[in-house]
């Protein structure tokens, strides 16, 4: 069985698809993927809230 097939089946993702030096927890990647899916609505509000401050305050 190779490395890469063992790793992920103790829960590590390969940072490589052949000889993988390095791994990283496949819970991490979840927190992570879950983080990215719901930043862009924070950017998004932080962006609006920039540009209507800019609108109360004729900077734009």
């Amino acid at each position: 069985m190779p490395v890469t097939v063992i790793l992920v089946h103790n829960g590590v993702f390969p940072t490589s698809p052949s000889q993988p030096r390095t791994g990283v927890s496949i819970d991490l990647l979840e927190i992570y993927q879950a983080f990215f899916e719901r930043s862009c609505d924070s950017i998004t509000a932080f962006a609006a809230a920039l540009h209507t401050i800019y609108d109360r305050h004729d900077l734009g």
